[in-house]
């Protein structure tokens, strides 16, 4: 080690990463040779963290089609938030705008969210209107597939908007979120992004710290119990109109 200089490690790092070993989801998923790399590249810590923080997608064997009670047992609804569109909210620009003014705000934010990836969302937000978000959790040990999770969206009336949706939690409510869990945003499959061989789904990642990632996750693998689902859904009408 004669000669070699001797690097700081900054507190923040060690914290961070403090709290990133008691949040895996399984014993030895940080290996030495990914710590090491970590340790010796930390700007690229903080740029890419949320992403590598995401668990691996799931080896989802096919069960013959379970039932769709059976199916939609597999999530329970932890809390409800309202969100309101923007008046100027516009579908072109938005991701662009929202990396401008908030990127520096979390701890990794993923390259591909981008207007473009995700131009041809299923529901596109309407400026102006306000949508009662659900959020569901998957039930301990249960890993539903992307697919189950559609059907969960279908059985409520949820409009599948994306990164777009994602990002909108997080500006006006990402204090409410619990920490420790990933808040995915569903689409179809056709209408999600291809980055590192999979469909990207997008989600936001609310640390236990109280920080915040951006990402994706593979919506070919299964979903584990650290996983929430965003539900946009319309308010319940109230009396006298809408």
């Amino acid at each position: 080690m004669n000669g070699t200089p001797t690097v700081e490690i900054p507190g923040w790092y060690i914290n961070f990463l403090a709290a990133v070993i008691k949040q895996l989801p399984r014993p030895g998923q940080l290996d030495q040779a990914t710590a090491e790399g970590w340790e010796k590249n930390q700007e690229s810590l903080k740029k890419t963290l949320a992403g590598s923080l995401l668990p691996s997608p799931v080896e989802v064997q096919d069960k013959g089609g379970e039932s769709s009670e059976r199916s939609q047992s597999k999530f329970t609804l932890v809390k409800t938030i309202q969100v309101t569109v923007p008046k100027d909210y516009d579908h072109v620009t938005h991701l662009t705008e929202f990396s401008k003014n908030n990127r520096a705000k979390f701890f990794g934010y993923n390259d591909n969210i981008t207007d473009e990836n995700f131009a041809q969302v299923t529901h596109k937000l309407v400026p102006g209107k306000t949508y009662l978000v659900k959020i569901f959790g998957i039930n301990r040990g249960e890993v539903p597939t992307s697919d189950e999770c559609l059907t969960k969206y279908q059985m409520e009336k949820a409009y599948l908007v994306g990164a777009q949706g994602a990002s909108l939690v997080w500006e006006q409510k990402r204090n409410q979120l619990p920490k420790g869990n990933w808040y995915v945003s569903f689409d179809e499959k056709k209408n999600l992004p291809v980055a590192d061989g999979c469909h990207g789904v997008p989600y936001v990642f609310a640390h236990s710290d109280g920080g915040f990632g951006f990402s994706l996750g593979g919506f070919e693998g299964g979903w584990r119990d650290d996983i929430c689902l965003l539900c946009f859904c319309d308010p319940p009408a109230t009396a006298g109109g809408e």
